[in-house]
């Protein structure tokens, strides 16, 4: 169930389950967005500042098949970002900012409560977040391409568009909503992304099935795993129901 064993749509359950499970504290993603931190940041500084998340890195693409380049066109995957980072560094929605980054040079930005900014930079390469949290908290010799500062011309940053990226929208709206609302929109999104990869709906009904999701399954908050399973099963039920002709 895709983004839900991950964790992002599942939310502190998945997350403390896991954990009793490896025994560990789980407070790091597997993302070149997550690793400022990681960084030496003061544990007091850090916890009482703000997460400026998920800065959009144009042309940089995670593996994992044609669905998750159709979530990038969508923006999908940066909300769905968004939602994982609010639980990872346990923060509101307000504490989280999205950032369009065109170059993307600069992965994630933590801003302190002094006002202070600390970015966390690199080359476009999957292997950097991927060394790092196998090496964790230890730093070892790059594998891929480090910066060249000469080569850098400039580092623009803008706002996203929500009104032509909804899916960005829905899914930062789901984070505020809480309870199943972010599951129940991320199911129903996955069985959308497959029916547009069969050619049987249309790039622009993947937003309107996953918002007709969280619209049509009632939403759970407190809710246990198995409150989370079902309103993932009810979503992709609805999804197939009423997108799959």
């Amino acid at each position: 169930m895709g983004e839900l064993s991950g964790g992002r749509v599942g939310g502190p359950h998945v997350l403390e389950r896991i954990a009793r499970k490896v025994r560990r504290r789980i407070d790091r993603g597997l993302d070149e967005a997550r690793d400022v931190g990681k960084a030496d940041v003061p544990g007091e500084e850090a916890g009482d500042g703000d997460l400026v998340g998920g800065a959009e890195r144009g042309g940089l693409h995670a593996a994992g098949g044609r669905g998750v380049s159709v979530d990038s066109a969508t923006m999908m995957n940066k909300g769905l970002e968004f939602i994982e980072a609010m639980h990872l560094f346990s923060v509101t929605p307000d504490d989280i900012q999205v950032v369009i980054h065109p170059q993307s040079v600069i992965h994630s930005m933590v801003e302190l409560v002094d006002g202070t900014v600390i970015a966390q930079l690199g080359a476009q390469d999957m292997r950097l977040p991927i060394q790092l949290a196998l090496s964790y908290p230890e730093r070892v010799d790059a594998i891929s391409d480090t910066l060249d500062f000469y080569e850098l011309a400039d580092l623009s940053f803008y706002a996203p568009d929500l009104v032509n990226t909804p899916c960005l929208k829905l899914a930062m709206d789901a984070a505020r909503t809480g309870g199943t609302a972010a599951c129940v929109m991320s199911a129903a999104n996955e069985e959308a992304v497959h029916m547009f990869l069969d050619g049987r709906l249309g790039y622009n009904r993947i937003y309107d099935c996953a918002a007709a999701a969280v619209e049509a399954v009632g939403v759970v908050h407190d809710a246990d795993l198995d409150a989370i399973l079902e309103a993932d099963a009810a979503a992709r039920r609805f999804a197939r129901e009423n997108y799959g002709a």
